[in-house]
């Protein structure tokens, strides 16, 4: 079993089943206002929408949001709608192009095995100067790797969004997020949990962090 569906891994992260919650996906929407002047009643996408709470904050901040999930069993019946719900890969999605003016991609892309196809759909169905959140984990040392797709350093992250069209603005690290998801775990003696994510209850001497991107889709050049 993948073990955000496990009932220990989900009481220790919250509904949110990711590193920093739903306080990290309030302060990247802070910085995306800040950055990239995304307003509320803006269209956001969550890609990987899980169980809807990010959805239900999105809503609660004045977005209009719009949820795709890969597994829409793991959806509450109410978030999985006509209205939030799209039953699709982060990588193939059915949305038009330009279509949303924000993208949140929080601890997806980790996950996959081919991230740089989900950032050019990202790329594709956000507007022109629209605004990307993303947080996930990265690997500190060279020789590092994490989840079961293999190893990313900050530069490659940097790489990967800069080859889909994204201007980088701000890079924050959230590494202590991860070694409290790590204490939880271990308070629950999900030891097996802990390791599979490679984490560790000391953020300062973890192989792996935990990081929050926000970038832009570069507006096309105009002479």
């Amino acid at each position: 079993m993948t073990p955000w569906r496990r009932e220990d891994f989900r009481m220790a992260s919250g509904p949110a089943l990711r590193p920093g919650g739903l306080v990290l996906t309030l302060r990247g929407l802070e910085l995306c206002r800040r950055y990239c002047g995304l307003s509320r009643g803006a269209r956001a996408l969550d890609m990987g929408c899980g169980d809807g709470a990010t959805l239900d904050l999105l809503e609660k901040q004045g977005y209009r949001a719009l949820g795709l999930d890969l597994e829409p069993g793991r959806l509450r019946a109410e978030a999985y709608s006509a209205r939030v719900g799209i039953r699709a890969e982060a990588e193939r999605t059915p949305l038009a192009d330009a279509v949303m003016d924000a993208v949140l991609c929080e601890c997806v892309l980790s996950l996959l095995a081919e991230p740089s196809r989900a950032l050019g759909e990202c790329a594709r169905i956000v507007r022109p100067g629209g605004a990307l959140l993303l947080t996930d984990v990265y690997a500190r040392n060279e020789d590092d790797g994490f989840c079961p797709t293999g190893e990313r350093r900050l530069a490659e992250w940097s790489h990967l969004l800069a080859e889909a069209g994204f201007f980088l603005h701000v890079f924050e690290d959230h590494s202590q997020a991860l070694a409290e998801l790590a204490a939880k775990l271990a308070w629950y003696g999900e030891a097996d949990l802990t390791a599979f994510f490679g984490l560790s209850g000391d953020a300062r001497r973890s192989h792996r962090g935990y990081g929050l991107w926000i970038a832009q889709k570069e507006m096309p050049c105009t002479r």
